[in-house]
């Protein structure tokens, strides 16, 4: 275990134009959205991709700390588009690169090969997961929910992949939620408009033969009958668009 911590959180907000959608913005507890560059917002809304930006963190004992951003579009049912950040604080890697590095230079060029080894290591221990992070987005961007991060074993880098696939598994609940909810307002939809069907037939037969009699009756009723006419035909209508509607 290498003892380095990668810190990640996440934010979801609608893009311009899906503000009216089901799920509203979601954010880590702790995260600032402000962090997130102005520029890499604007890059994720330009189109699908993986966008990333390096960016200083607020320290709790003040002062800033290292952090990396990747951003993604993600498509939410029922079709609402999202853009997806995950934030990085790499103040424990910078921590352990500046030891490294330390180390290195107190023993001088004989330890170069030992230099060379270590910066492998560590880079790869630092970028592996976040490249797995990075191409788990860059799907579930796509529309694919049922995307997972692999998790072996009980380090830091384990951590990172569960933390990520609760995440996956939260939006995956919700959009499951979202659209039985829609199926079920789908449903109730079509069952009155059926219901209503009979009624307004014979209302409609009603005001058929009213109207073809209009001409025997005064004024008034003259007047009240073809407006009962006309409001029958459009009420079917209206009833006609919400059936294929609800199709």
């Amino acid at each position: 275990d290498s003892g380095t911590t990668i810190r990640r959180r996440y934010h979801l907000a609608p893009l311009p134009g899906s503000e009216s959608a089901y799920v509203g913005t979601i954010s880590s507890a702790g995260l600032d959205p402000a962090v997130i560059p102005q520029e890499l917002q604007d890059a994720v809304a330009s189109g699908p991709g993986v966008y990333d930006a390096s960016v200083a963190l607020p320290d709790p004992g003040g002062g800033t700390r290292p952090g990396l951003v990747f951003g993604a579009q993600v498509v939410l049912p029922p079709g609402a588009t999202y853009g997806l950040y995950l934030v990085y604080d790499l103040a424990d890697v910078q921590s352990s690169l500046d030891s490294v590095l330390g180390v290195l230079l107190v023993f001088g060029v004989g330890f170069l090969v030992i230099n060379v080894l270590v910066s492998w290591w560590v880079s790869r221990r630092v970028t592996l997961p976040v490249q797995q992070a990075a191409r788990a987005a860059e799907s579930l961007s796509s529309g694919n929910l049922a995307v997972r991060m692999p998790v072996d074993g009980e380090d830091e880098m384990a951590r990172l992949g569960t933390s990520f696939n609760r995440m996956a598994d939260s939006i995956q609940d919700q959009i499951g939620q979202l659209a039985q909810l829609s199926q079920m307002q789908q449903r109730f939809v079509s069952d009155v408009s059926h219901e209503l069907r009979t009624p307004l037939t014979t209302v409609r037969m009603a005001a058929d033969v009213l109207y073809g009699s209009r001409e025997d009756f005064d004024p008034i009723n003259r007047r009240s009958t073809e407006l009962l006419y006309h409001q029958v035909d459009r009420f079917q209508a209206m009833l006609a668009d919400l059936l294929e509607i609800t199709r």
